[in-house]
Formats: C-alpha cells, sequence, structure tokens
C-alpha cells in the first residue's frame, strides 16, 4: 500500500469525508495511480504533518508540493499539478492600508500559514514574529482573524482564499489584493528520495507516455476560471 500525504487545501485538496477525498490536485493524482495501477491511501494531516511523513518516509508520496529551490533535492519530482499565486489579502473597507510592495506590507500585522515557503519568503524579507507575523497552523484561522480586525493582512494562496471566502462564514468579506510574483509557482505530485526506483520509474514513465495532457490543463483552468 503507498502512502500518499497531503493537507486539506481547497480547491486543490478537499476533503469531503474521511474516505472521500477530492479536489483539482487529487483529481490529477488519483489519474496517476489509477493508471499504473498500484494500491495507495491518501492521508489528510496538517502540512507540516504530511510533509514530515513525505521526507522521513521510503516510498511516500506527497501533493501538493510547491517546487522550490530549496526544496529541489529533497524529491523525486513526479509530476507538475496545477499553479499557484500567493498574494497579500487586507479588507477592501480599510482605507488604512495600501500595498503595492513587500516593503508596503511591512507596516502591517500579516499573518501566514506555518511550513509553506510563503513563511519562508515574509522571514528573508524582514517580517518577525517580534514585530509584524503571526504564524498559524492555517489560513482559515488567518481569515477568521483578519475579519475580527486581529491581523491587519494575510498572505496565502489566491484560490484557496476565494474558496474560503465563498463560505458561509466569509461570504460577506470583501479583500483587496496585491501578488508576489516571485511566489508563483507550479504545484508537484512528490516522493521520497529514497523511494524505490522502480516505482519512480513507473510513475514517471506514465506521466510521460500516458497523463493527457490538454486534460491536467483542462482540470486546472476550470477552477481557476470558475
Amino acid at each position: 500500500m503507498l502512502d500518499v500525504y497531503t493537507e486539506e487545501f481547497p480547491p486543490y485538496q478537499v476533503r469531503l469525508s474521511p474516505k472521500n477525498i477530492t479536489g483539482i490536485s487529487t483529481t490529477l493524482v488519483k489519474g496517476l495511480l489509477d493508471e499504473v495501477n498500484i494500491p495507495y491511501k491518501i492521508h489528510v494531516l496538517p502540512w507540516y504533518r504530511s510533509y514530515h511523513n513525505a521526507v522521513k518516509e521510503k516510498n511516500a508520496l506527497l501533493y501538493s508540493v510547491a517546487r522550490t529551490k530549496e526544496r529541489e533535492d529533497m524529491f523525486e519530482w513526479i509530476m507538475p499539478l496545477c499553479d499557484i499565486n500567493v498574494s497579500f489579502f487586507w479588507k477592501k473597507d480599510n482605507n488604512k492600508i495600501s500595498i503595492s510592495s513587500v516593503k508596503d506590507a511591512k507596516k502591517y500585522v500579516v499573518s501566514v500559514a506555518s511550513g509553506q515557503p510563503s513563511e519562508l519568503y515574509l522571514k528573508k524579507h524582514g517580517f518577525s514574529t517580534d514585530d509584524n507575523l503571526v504564524i498559524l497552523a492555517s489560513h482559515e484561522q488567518g481569515l477568521g482573524l483578519l475579519s475580527k480586525g486581529r491581523v491587519d493582512v494575510i498572505f496565502a494562496a489566491d484560490l484557496f482564499i476565494k474558496n474560503l471566502t465563498q463560505e458561509e462564514f466569509f461570504n460577506k468579506l470583501k479583500l483587496e489584493s496585491f501578488t508576489i510574483k516571485a511566489l508563483s509557482k507550479k504545484l508537484y505530485l512528490a516522493a521520497n528520495k529514497s523511494s524505490d526506483p522502480n516505482l519512480i520509474q513507473s510513475l514517471k514513465r506514465t506521466v510521460k507516455l500516458q497523463m493527457n495532457k490538454s486534460k491536467k490543463d483542462k482540470v486546472c483552468s476550470d477552477i481557476s476560471d470558475s
């Protein structure tokens, strides 16, 4: 049984029930694994646990993980999934906030989810938990604090925030945003670096020979345009 780790990250990964995991990235990952005909189980955990397990466990898979310079040598990169854009978000009716650069954002208290490239990016650009940075377990927490005025700005993935603001609890929250192009990445399905070479070859061969790229692009664009 192949262990596949992920987090709940709508619309990329959506947990409808413990045994019913869907979402745009999940659709692509399931399509690949079903094609290879390998028994697998998807574990939906907090990101830091999924990431830790995938790094430590041989033959473990992880998605949706951004392919960054820091992570390049940590995994076998199996399949590109969908794109991700990351932005600063703040309440539209807050006239005291104006952001058109990272420097502007440093004037405000910003929340970010733990263990993400966005957290590392902010720290590299001088954000500090002693001053203007709040690190949380999830973006849902950040959006909740933003709605209550306890943080000024959240730094998060565009599609994820779009998805959250369509839910009943946040649907009255109107936001402005500024996108950080340096964090626009492709999300991937990745494998533990020490995985069985035959497994890696089988997965990569199937991606190369059998995955329908136009279908993948359609899955991603259908959500992006909705």
